[in-house]
């Protein structure tokens, strides 16, 4: 019987073992996962005109810019119809229609890109120290422009300047709900081997008059994609070359950090709304929104 037993312990302690072995190689090679549970938007032309008829920027029956939304989302249909007036007022009518009955589809969730340098590896706290000429330090605002920012505009002529479509803004001045801070960035001791070791290839190909380790930094690039909630839209200012910019309140809910344009390597997440207080979203928002407005005396 003690035998049989002392076998059985055997049997179990070496099956947990290999267990653990296997497990470990397992997560070795399994790459990270963020756990954001909403989809994020590119900043685009189109997406940029839909945010703004879901925040109220625009009234119903404001022709110009309901017809302005066809120009940027349906531009096919305008061109062809545009200067027919019988039948433009026909696709004017279901564009209301439209409009009304899926604003609240339209996104409000967006995320954009900024690329960073990283510096030294810390094994013992695990940290990448942030390139000081990349370091975000306590910033509420941002400004972004959208990823199809010079590109003309469906049936715009012009052979020397790009003009926003009246009333859509293709830049946006972002007011976030908390400062960000990025000086650095913790990364697990694996992935942070595995990037290293990737990035020291491209180094070694430099001529030996060229190391150094300034140069060892400049191939550490990385990529913050910020992810947004935009909650309230504040106006719109001219900025550049008769361009235009909206500034909109936004609620910051959390980064990644990659290393690769691809966006295929992760080294660092932050999910925000994960950690939220069980207070509702919207109340959360509200009083937000009722703080910024405070602080601006308005």
């Amino acid at each position: 019987m003690t035998n049989r037993i002392l076998n059985k312990l055997s049997l179990l302690i070496l099956f947990g073992f290999s267990f653990l072995i296997n497990f470990g190689a397992w997560a070795q090679d399994t790459p990270m996962v963020p756990d954001f549970e909403h989809f994020y938007e590119d900043v685009t032309q189109q997406k940029l005109s839909q945010l703004y008829w879901r925040l109220g920027k625009f009234d119903i029956d404001d022709d110009m810019a309901v017809d302005n939304y066809l120009r940027i989302n349906e531009c096919d249909i305008y061109k062809e119809y545009k200067y027919n007036q019988f039948e433009w007022n026909g696709i004017r009518k279901k564009a209301r229609v439209y409009l009304r009955n899926n604003i609240d589809s339209f996104p409000e969730r967006f995320k954009y890109e900024q690329p960073i340098l990283l510096r030294e590896y810390d094994p013992e706290t695990q940290q990448f120290e942030i390139h000081p000429r990349y370091r975000i330090d306590g910033a509420r605002k941002f400004e972004l422009y959208s990823l199809d920012f010079y590109e003309s505009p469906c049936g715009q002529v012009s052979t020397h300047r790009i003009y926003d479509v009246e009333g859509y803004p293709n830049a946006l001045l972002l007011e976030l709900n908390q400062p960000l801070t990025l000086t650095e960035i913790p990364v697990d001791h694996r992935i942070a081997k595995k990037y290293i070791e990737e990035r020291m290839k491209k180094f070694l190909e430099l001529p030996e008059s060229r190391r150094s380790r300034e140069a060892v930094y400049s191939f550490r690039e990385a990529y913050i994609v910020i992810k947004i909630r935009v909650f309230s839209y504040k106006g719109t200012e001219k900025i550049m070359n008769g361009r235009t910019r909206a500034t909109v309140y936004a609620m910051l809910e959390g980064y990644e950090i990659y290393g690769d344009p691809e966006h295929e390597q992760l080294l660092h997440y932050q999910n925000y709304m994960r950690k939220a207080e069980q207070t509702p979203v919207e109340v959360r928002l509200k009083e937000q929104f009722e703080a910024l407005k405070r602080k601006r005396g308005q």
